[in-house]
């Protein structure tokens, strides 16, 4: 009966499902043939259209489907036809899994050939792409049209829907609970989160729909889905990162690790050149991380760090006590790292932004600060390396990867189809002399998953990451190593690191005057 029931929906449904499968060829054919171009141009923008406009349509198709057959009401034929609920149930989904997702996974395959892949690899991205998407996205669309008669009741509780999330949102508008998460490689948890919830409340829909008929009930699930799915979004942060601790490959290799306030590194001093336009901002946003704020250089030793390893903090908190008051405040993250026949120690200065009232109370009596960490061990996994200047190759766990210079003459971009790890490090490198620019390191989510999650709309593979690695700059202020004269000699490099270990720990400093640690000029 489930044949059955599939080929009479297809019959019906067929123009439509043709004209919803070219929206999903033409998207990843776009992708393909320009996405690696990373220049805008119409086709372009229209990618990003169709990235929208594929899964709505996949929504649409599967709703019509659904609706040929509705669940609530007594005027549907098929409940006086010797049909097993469950029978429907399965042809349903067989529809969005064949007519719905089939095409999609072609299409991905045939875009991923195009773009030079093996047809194993290709395959096995766009599956990947595929089954993602039946459990993330099509199920709610198939739980959805089965609580409703026709569009009119889709629509109607599509707004009811929407109203609740509204409210959710009004009531969590100046929650700051997500920035610390989401500028960090732990927001994937969240995504993940959200997502089981989501699929977990569709599965129990189509149980009560399909098998008991019990639309009430399954309405009032979904808005308790919906109130779920909004409160993932405020998952406070200690629990998020115990769930990423537990997580750890490696939960030993960071017990070496130490952090510790460095009285003799003396005051932080504002580079007077050689900085790249990145590096120059970076300090500038230092300087004013919050309007009306005064920026605290306090010297941070780190020692301990394994060869070819790096250490990137995700979160801190800060407290500061003076006269019998505390003043709790937040730190921007900071990253430093031990190349192999580096030094196991290094000195940072993460900045903390006192807001200036505070600041003017405090800054010339002796107080203490307490800083808590939350960190992350990451090490070297592999090495790639790219010429300057049109290099294009398959490297090893990275995809295809091409250089060349950016349209304004300033930048080297360097562009992979696919970057898995959670941690990045680049830079170019003159091969006569070693000399090389300033790097740049920078993590993602610290999970596979939570790539794939990020993007469930569309394969990430086929709209390629970069990195761009400067070596002029317009306006003249910054010096480069590794300027545009000696390109054609040189490499870019990425070297992929991957999480070990997630880890605390806690900064005492008692009795210092913060007015001693303010920024210093050049040469000062």
């Amino acid at each position: 009966m489930i044949w059955h029931i599939f080929k009479k929906d297809l019959k019906v449904t067929w123009p439509l499902a043709v004209l919803v499968a070219g929206v999903h060829w033409i998207t990843p054919v776009l992708a393909a043939v320009g996405g690696l171009s990373g220049r805008a141009s119409p086709a372009v923008n229209l990618l990003r259209m169709l990235v929208i406009a594929g899964p709505l349509a996949s929504g649409f198709l599967i709703t019509v489907a659904v609706h040929l057959d509705a669940i609530p009401g007594v005027r549907q034929d098929w409940l006086v036809r010797p049909i097993r609920r469950g029978d429907l149930m399965i042809a349903k989904l067989l529809f969005a899994a064949i007519v719905v997702q089939l095409p999609i996974l072609l299409a991905n395959t045939t875009a991923f050939l195009i773009d030079g892949r093996s047809l194993s690899s290709s395959l096995g991205a766009a599956a990947q792409h595929s089954i993602l998407q039946m459990c993330v996205i099509n199920p709610p669309f198939v739980a959805l049209a089965s609580m409703t008669r026709n569009f009119l009741e889709l629509v109607s509780g599509g707004v009811a829907l929407g109203i609740v999330v509204a409210v959710m949102d009004l009531l969590a508008q100046n929650s700051q609970s997500l920035e610390p998460l989401f500028r960090s490689g732990l927001g994937w948890i969240l995504y993940f989160t959200a997502s089981a919830i989501v699929l977990l409340g569709a599965l129990l829909v189509l149980r009560f729909q399909y098998f008991s008929r019990r639309t009430t009930v399954s309405w009032t699930l979904a808005g308790i889905v919906t109130v779920l799915f909004l409160l993932t979004w405020a998952m406070p942060w200690r629990l998020v990162f115990a769930i990423q601790r537990s997580l750890s490959s490696d939960p030993a290799s960071s017990q070496a690790v130490t952090l510790g306030f460095d009285l003799e590194a003396g005051k932080f001093q504002r580079p007077s050149g050689g900085l790249t336009p990145e590096d120059a901002l970076t300090i500038l946003l230092r300087d004013a991380a919050l309007p009306g704020t005064v920026p605290v250089y306090l010297p941070l030793r780190v020692a301990g760090l394994p060869a070819d390893s790096a250490i990137q903090m995700d979160h801190a908190e800060v407290r500061i006590a003076a006269n019998g008051r505390v003043e709790k405040l937040e730190q921007e993250p900071w990253n430093t790292r031990r190349e192999r026949s580096g030094s196991a120690s290094t000195t940072v200065y993460p900045p903390i932004a006192i807001p200036a009232a505070i600041y003017e109370r405090i800054k010339d009596q002796r107080v203490r600060v307490e800083v808590d960490y939350w960190l992350t061990l990451a090490e070297v996994e592999t090495s790639q390396s790219l010429p300057a200047m049109g290099g294009d190759q398959e490297l090893s766990n990275i995809g295809r990867c091409r250089t060349r210079v950016n349209d304004q003459q300033t930048a080297v971009q360097y562009t992979c189809t696919e970057l898995p790890a959670a941690c990045l490090h680049s830079f170019l490198e003159y091969m006569p002399t070693g000399q090389r620019n300033p790097a740049r390191f920078s993590c993602g989510p610290y999970a596979s998953i939570g790539r794939l999650l990020q993007n469930p709309l569309f394969p990430a593979r086929l709209m390629p990451s970069s990195v761009i690695l400067p070596f002029r700059d317009q306006a003249a202020l910054a010096h480069f190593p590794v300027d545009g004269s000696k390109l054609r000699d040189s490499q870019a490099v990425l070297q992929l690191y991957r999480a070990q270990d997630h880890f605390t720990r806690t900064l005492a400093i008692p009795g210092i005057r913060l007015g001693e640690w303010e920024a210093t000029a050049p040469g000062n």
